[in-house]
C-alpha cells in the first residue's frame, strides 16, 4: 500500500506565506508539494494555480497549509449587501483594521470644506471586507461591506472625501 501511495503521488497547491481572509492572491503566494493519493483530504491540484491568481483568500491561510477547494475564490457578498471601496487619508480611518472588523462609516466635512459647508449626518454600521493596505499619507485603502441601500450614498461621500471610519465593538 505504501508503494502504491508513493507511485500515485500528485502535485497540489500550498500556501507559501500567510494569507489573510480578503487578501488578493498572487502567483507568488502559492507553491506546490507532492502528496500521496490516499491522503483523504480535499486538495487543489497544482494545475489550477493560474486560475486562482487574482482571486480572494476566503479564509485565513497559514504558511505551508495545503490548499482546500473552498479556500480561495470570489468574495461572497450576501443578498442585500454591497462592497464599497474606500481610500481614506490618515486621521479618517483607525489603524489596526482587518477583514471582519466592525466599523461605523459616517459623514464628516471634507478636508477642503470651509466652515459654511453643511454635511448631512450619515451613519452606517459596516464591516471591513478586504485587507487594508497602507497609503503613503498614513491612510488606508480597503473595501467595506454595507447594506445595499446605503452603498451609493457611502460611495458618493467617499468620492467627495466626506467620510470617516470609526472602529466599533461587536462582530
Amino acid at each position: 500500500m505504501a508503494l502504491q501511495q508513493l507511485t500515485d503521488a500528485r502535485q497540489v497547491l500550498v500556501v507559501v506565506h500567510p494569507l489573510s481572509r480578503g487578501q488578493v492572491v498572487t502567483a507568488g503566494d502559492l507553491g506546490t508539494v507532492s502528496i500521496g493519493s490516499a491522503s483523504g483530504a480535499a486538495v487543489v491540484p497544482a494545475e489550477q494555480l493560474s486560475s486562482l491568481v487574482g482571486k480572494t483568500a476566503l479564509t485565513d491561510l497559514g504558511q505551508g497549509a495545503v490548499l482546500g477547494p473552498q479556500s480561495i475564490g470570489d468574495p461572497n457578498i450576501a443578498a442585500g449587501r454591497s462592497h464599497v471601496g474606500l481610500s481614506l487619508p490618515g486621521g479618517r480611518v483607525p489603524s489596526g483594521l482587518k477583514v471582519g472588523s466592525p466599523v461605523i462609516v459616517a459623514s464628516a466635512p471634507g478636508p477642503k470644506d470651509d466652515a459654511s459647508v453643511q454635511v448631512a449626518l450619515v451613519k452606517v454600521d459596516a464591516e471591513v471586507a478586504s485587507v487594508p493596505s497602507s497609503k503613503t499619507d498614513g491612510g488606508q485603502s480597503f473595501d467595506i461591506d454595507v447594506p445595499e441601500s446605503a452603498a451609493l450614498q457611502i460611495a458618493t461621500l467617499a468620492a467627495a472625501e466626506r467620510l470617516i471610519v470609526v472602529s466599533r465593538t461587536g462582530g
